[in-house]
C-alpha cells in the first residue's frame, strides 16, 4: 500500500472511518468514499472480504485480485 504521506485528505479520512468502524455497514460506506480500482480501495476492500469470508473469495473477487 501507498505511504500514508502519499494519500490524499478525502482517501486519509476514508481510512480512518473504516479503522474506527464499528460495524460492517459502516466499514462498507468507508469503502465507497474511495475511488473504484485504486490501491487503498482494494486493500481495504479485500481486508475487508477476507475479514468476512476468509479464503473463500467468490470468482469475481478472484478476477478483481488478479
Amino acid at each position: 500500500m501507498s505511504h500514508p504521506e502519499n494519500l490524499t485528505d478525502s482517501d486519509r479520512k476514508a481510512y480512518e472511518e473504516y479503522i474506527l468502524s464499528q460495524s460492517d455497514s459502516e466499514r462498507e460506506e468507508a469503502i465507497k468514499k474511495l475511488i473504484p480500482g485504486s490501491e487503498l480501495y482494494y486493500y481495504l476492500y479485500f481486508l475487508d472480504r477476507f475479514k468476512k469470508v476468509g479464503s473463500k473469495l467468490t470468482a469475481s473477487d478472484n478476477v478483481l485480485m488478479e
